[in-house]
């Protein structure tokens, strides 16, 4: 198949790269000490937004419950629940049943990059 159709090693290789950057950001988020900095990070690369330079539609929107943020971002549920009013309250987000809609990924992702 290869020798029939040698972009697929390209693009083979084009998904390898993007699991191992997934793999790696993962890894320098769990390490931020800055709580809202993880919790900012993690939304932000559950909507696959973190690095785009443009700010999503209003229905970019991610399924997840708190308590699932809190274990992706080994964070209490207690801080999860208030880093989140905050950030809505900024109108970086907007949280909705099981479901949160990213309103302002520019900002979001300044929080994230705090150490």
């Amino acid at each position: 198949m290869a020798e029939e159709r040698p972009e697929c090693w390209r693009w083979l290789g084009l998904l390898s790269v993007r699991q191992i950057r997934t793999g790696l950001e993962t890894l320098e988020d769990i390490r931020r000490r800055n709580a809202a900095a993880r919790i900012a990070a993690t939304i932000l690369s559950i909507g696959r937004v973190r690095w785009r330079g443009n700010m999503p539609e209003p229905s970019n929107e991610i399924v997840i419950t708190q308590g699932e943020l809190a274990a992706l971002s080994v964070v209490s549920r207690a801080s999860v629940v208030q880093l989140l009013n905050e950030f809505e309250n900024a109108g970086l987000i907007k949280r909705l049943y099981g479901r949160i809609r990213l309103t302002d990924a520019t900002n979001l992702r300044k929080i994230a990059a705090q150490r």
